[in-house]
């Protein structure tokens, strides 16, 4: 019971420093493992590159439904590895290879994201977008997850004391609207007669809606008893959806000659978003012993709270922030049937960047269409420490296009989607 109560608690508090670029990925995206950097058009481009909008192939009209983007997964131990034991006993030779991919010094890092899109419009160069993120994020150090998987008899078997220090957990929702054109211009690479160089932006309306952060998480699992503890801060307003606004912009630049594309996209160019820092600051704390159990919380208004954790908290509202990311992105079409596309994208590493990912991923998609109505999707991506595989499916049904794609990322998680999409395509 008491490991089944601590499991409870840690999991229930899985959310670390997660990032946001607001850029929600998309039914067909996500088939070709969000290397869509050049293929994007109509309202998509105004997520992935502005500029697109003024190429061709750009719809005279396109309108998204409103769609979701979900994934999820565990590194270094894989989510299809922790649910094949899901309900049975884990044998111990499977919890000491799971504690030894963690190593001494290491943690579990569970992530989920969600990307929803409220709605999408384009109407020739002009495009208008708006969608939510939501990230959580959770770190659980060697010895939590030793604590998780021995319970009260310890590694040994004998009774062992446990215990972890330097837990966290982040969770955050960010919405956005913005506004893009893209427009040709007159640049000349190759002087070929269907070449077009176009240059784009994008404005867009930053809102947060709350940040959880769990600090310092400290927990202890003995013979006969069982604590947690984190130092907590929640950036919200009971009285108002959004707590923190703030504008910024995205350039991009696109090119295409024969069979041949390219762009550019600068994200969050400039950016000022922050969290304001309302909300509430304390330590929660859960225990159970053989004579009690429960959990108390000195959850106090930031107003209210001591100086440190007054400062804790402006700290956290003032540096989580948008930074600067780059997209370069290729295409190739072989035919109007075989299209193939790479991205490579950086994302910034500073603990503060609010991004669903850090640091630097490349990747390879294809489209075919043996089948006009029915297109075939295809992506791998590699970065993050990670190697992520997608495939994706739709139905072109005139203006109306249904699409939906499934991945996996090397055995440690999955993402999918779904959109719906009307337009002059």
């Amino acid at each position: 019971p008491m490991r089944r109560l601590l499991l409870a608690v840690l999991v229930a508090a899985l959310p670390s420093a997660v990032s946001a670029q607001v850029v929600p990925a998309g039914a067909r995206a996500a088939g070709l493992g969000e290397n869509y950097g050049v293929m994007a058009r109509g309202f998509g481009a105004g997520y992935w590159n502005p500029a697109n909008l003024g190429q061709r192939g750009n719809p005279a009209f396109s309108l998204e439904l409103p769609g979701v983007g979900l994934s999820a997964s565990a590194d270094p131990i894989a989510l299809s590895d922790i649910k094949k034991y899901g309900g049975d006993t884990i044998p111990g030779s499977v919890k000491q290879k799971w504690l030894d991919a963690i190593g001494p010094n290491g943690s579990l890092e569970l992530r989920t994201a969600a990307h929803v899109t409220e709605a999408g419009l384009s109407i020739g160069p002009v495009a208008i977008t708006s969608g939510t993120t939501i990230g959580i994020r959770g770190d659980l150090p060697h010895d939590a997850v030793a604590t998780i998987l021995y319970g009260n008899a310890g590694p040994s078997g004998q009774g062992d004391t446990l215990s972890f220090t330097n837990g966290a957990l982040q969770a955050f929702a960010v919405s956005h609207v913005g506004l893009s054109i893209g427009i040709p211009i007159p640049v000349h690479i190759t002087h070929a007669a269907d070449e077009r160089f176009s240059v784009g932006v994008t404005a867009k309306y930053v809102m947060g809606h709350g940040l959880l952060d769990a600090r310092d998480g400290k927990g202890q699992l003995t013979p006969d008893s069982a604590s947690v503890r984190f130092v907590t801060v929640a950036l919200y307003d009971q009285n108002n959806a959004i707590n923190g606004t703030g504008t910024g912009f995205d350039l991009g630049a696109a090119w295409t000659s024969g069979k041949l594309s390219a762009g550019l996209t600068i994200y969050d160019l400039a950016n000022s978003f922050r969290f304001k820092d309302q909300g509430k600051v304390g330590s929660l704390h859960a225990f159970l012993s053989p004579d009690s159990s429960g959990g108390t919380s000195d959850l106090t208004t930031i107003d209210s709270a001591t100086d440190s954790l007054k400062a804790t908290a402006g700290d956290l509202a003032s540096n989580e922030r948008f930074f600067p990311s780059v997209r370069v992105a290729f295409g190739y079409r072989f035919s109007r049937r075989i299209q193939l596309s790479a991205d490579f994208l950086h994302e910034s590493t500073d603990p503060h960047a609010l991004v669903t990912q850090k640091g630097t991923t490349v990747g390879l998609g294809a489209e075919v269409r043996f089948i006009p109505l029915i297109p075939l999707r295809a992506g791998i991506r590699f970065g993050d420490g990670a190697t992520s595989f997608s495939v994706g499916t739709g139905l072109a049904l005139g203006p109306l296009h249904i699409d939906g794609a499934v991945g996996r990322r090397t055995s440690t998680g999955y993402n999918a989607a779904v959109g719906i999409t009307i337009g002059a395509w």
